[in-house]
């Protein structure tokens, strides 16, 4: 299935078209390329919002809940081609390498998501009510009037491959009368195409959706129109790029850890079992994933406890319901990988995983290449054993408190498995650590009415004073 772009409201097709490639090197089909001038005029047209802002919030809420059923049960067309919910999880599988089972649970959760968006709204306004997207007016806990005010009509979202899940971010924004201008990953321009198919089926206003397949001149075009905003999701080298854009929020690696005190947690079948779900929930790919397990005593022993679990797991064709691991793609990817842990190894990392006699961590399944999972064993900080990549990877690190610490900095996810009120208090305390679990919670269930490296609410709009 070609994946068209859509812009004013039209689909479009370009004589420049990128193809989409499966994991098995089979032609899936192709998606339109634009050229940068595209984004930057898709990023200047507020004719979207305006048409949002006529609607009220209700009424956008109940179109967004019938094209969460949509998007879930439906058979949508587009062109002469029919596609069915199943038709996607397979498409989605074959494109991405991934697990079939992380496109059926976003069917269910895109469902999930937006039967409950009105909840969502609410703990993403100021007054826990969602018509002050409406009224744009509020009143603090001590009667005094506040304005709610957008700072911008549209938000370009720069998406990446890693999960599906991405796609919540823009349909909150949609929710607050934000159009939407779409640059989708390379590999998985289905899942946000599905989801317009769905919105306009709804009845969303088709102005208030743009769909851009765009190379870095384009996203550089996105990210240069300063009176609107931007949401970028992806590596390191984005992170980099575009940390400096005030414009720009960035979801880059997550570095989420879990630290184990094995003086107040036995290290029993079950706590395995929660680190090992913690690492290898959604092919490792998450930014909530575990990428480290701080430990203060026995690191090795918990390093090969978790390396055995971590080897049960089969590799299997992506598109298998029991598949947990993803098919590699790109050799570039392969290098990169190999590349990082081979820096690591050389700083004095030692790799469990081999120890125990699994010394390559590509399996073959015919021409299919599978990423097997990996431990490290570590003793101390080093700043450069903090590493994200993306398929189940884990650094098992034996540290004293101070260097636990050190450790915590930056963490998207952090875990806290003690009762050492001194590390529970600098955690609390901490500013860069954006989501902190104390006890068991898996970080892997992410609830959008908590903040994710902040509240959208408070990036798109802004609190104004108001007397009258």
């Amino acid at each position: 299935m070609n994946v068209s772009g859509f812009y004013g409201g039209n689909y479009y097709t370009t004589i420049n078209q990128e193809p989409i490639v499966s994991f098995t090197n089979q032609s899936l089909g192709s998606i339109c390329l634009v050229p940068p001038i595209s984004v930057k005029t898709a990023m200047s047209d507020e004719t979207g919002s305006i048409a949002l802002r006529q609607l009220s919030v209700h009424e956008i809420v109940r179109i967004l809940q019938q094209a969460g059923g949509i998007f879930a049960s439906d058979n949508l067309s587009y062109g002469d081609t029919n596609q069915s919910p199943d038709d996607y999880c397979q498409y989605y599988a074959m494109a991405t390498g991934n697990p079939i089972q992380i496109a059926r649970n976003m069917l269910d959760r895109t469902y999930s998501f937006l039967s409950n968006i009105e909840t969502y709204l609410e703990q993403d306004s100021p007054s826990n009510v969602i018509d002050t997207y409406d009224t744009n007016v509020f009143e603090t806990q001590r009667s005094l009037s506040m304005r709610w005010l957008p700072m911008a009509n549209n938000l370009g979202v720069v998406l990446s491959d890693s999960l599906p899940y991405l796609n919540f971010f823009w349909l909150l924004a949609l929710a607050m009368k934000y159009a939407i201008v779409l640059r989708p990953g390379w590999n998985d321009p289905m899942t946000p195409f599905r989801l317009i198919l769905s919105l306009l089926k709804a009845g969303i206003p088709a102005s208030a959706l743009n769909l851009l397949m765009c190379g870095y001149d384009g996203i550089d075009s996105m990210a240069d129109r300063q009176s609107e905003k931007v949401i970028m999701f992806g590596g390191q080298r984005l992170v980099d790029k575009y940390c400096k854009a005030k414009n720009v929020k960035l979801f880059g690696p997550g570095h989420s850890k879990i630290y184990l005190d094995v003086n107040d947690y036995t290290v029993d079948d079950d706590l395995i079992n929660f680190i090992f779900e913690t690492v290898v929930v959604n092919a490792g790919k998450g930014c909530v994933n575990t990428s480290m397990v701080l430990v203060n005593r026995n690191g090795y022993d918990l390093a090969e406890r978790l390396a055995y679990k971590l080897m049960e797991v089969q590799p299997l064709d992506p598109r298998d319901p029991a598949s947990k691991l993803s098919a590699l793609k790109s050799n570039e990817l392969l290098a990169g990988i190999q590349l990082e842990i081979d820096k690591l190894l050389t700083q004095g990392a030692m790799n469990v995983t081999a120890n125990l006699g699994c010394k390559d961590f590509i399996a073959k399944l015919g021409p299919v290449s599978i990423l097997m999972p990996i431990v490290l064993f570590v003793s101390g900080y080093q700043e450069c054993f903090d590493v994200e990549l993306p398929f189940p990877f884990v650094v098992v690190a034996e540290v004293n408190r101070d260097d636990a610490i050190r450790y915590f900095k930056g963490s998207l996810a952090l875990t806290l498995l003690t009762e050492d009120n001194h590390l529970i208090a600098h955690a609390l305390s901490n500013p860069t650590i954006r989501k902190l679990f104390v006890g068991m919670h898996s970080p892997a269930v992410v609830d959008f009415s908590e903040p994710h490296e902040g509240l959208l609410g408070t990036y798109l709009y802004t609190e104004e004073s108001l007397r009258w």
